[in-house]
């Protein structure tokens, strides 16, 4: 891949309760976002110290809002590598995660997606898909195929400009479309 145009990256997560989905939104929050000094960290619970060193340093989403009963999405653009963790999800202690990067380089958008199951035997962030192509336009037609359900032509524009407005505004279009694609191949 070429040099990054634009990087946007998506997050959903379910928690065990509302109470800890809140207090990751209150971590994650640029308002809200504790700025402790080493001598707070002492005073705290290791679950508290590990939620707050799973946002320390990092960028502040561009968007965060609860869904249901459990569930918070945010939205994040560019940034360093390091400043967005791909596996915020499970540092924030959620029950479940999904991370939708969504990539502009060299004229083309390319996806990764990662999935987190606190449930799972092996409970890490794992890749579930990434954008592939082979250079060869019959191996590369059903990618393509696949990839239109995500990659419309206005979200394709958008994110060749730049146009954070219309990307904010369908993110969660965004998110929906995976999180069904990813049930569906889980049935």
């Amino acid at each position: 891949m070429s040099v990054i145009d634009y990087c946007l990256v998506l997050f959903h997560a379910e928690f065990n309760s509302r109470a800890e989905r809140d207090r990751a939104a209150l971590y994650l929050a640029k308002d809200t976002r504790p700025e402790w000094g080493d001598d707070c960290l002492d005073e705290c619970s290791d679950e508290e110290d590990a939620i707050f060193e799973a946002v320390d340093d990092c960028v502040f989403p561009l968007t965060l809002k609860t869904v249901g009963n459990t569930g918070l999405r945010w939205v994040c653009d560019g940034g360093e590598d390091d400043d967005i963790p791909t596996d915020w999800p499970e540092r924030l202690k959620a029950m479940t995660g999904t991370t939708v990067i969504c990539i502009s380089a060299g004229g083309e958008i390319n996806w990764q997606v990662m999935q987190f199951d606190r449930t799972a035997p092996e409970a890490a962030t794992k890749t579930a898909y990434v954008t592939r192509f082979y250079d060869d336009r019959e191996r590369d037609h059903p990618i393509e195929d696949f990839e239109r359900q995500f990659t419309t032509p206005e979200w394709e524009a958008a994110m060749f400009d730049g146009d954070e407005e219309y990307l904010l505004e369908k993110a969660d279009e965004q998110v929906e479309r995976w999180l069904a694609v990813l049930k569906s191949i889980e049935a």
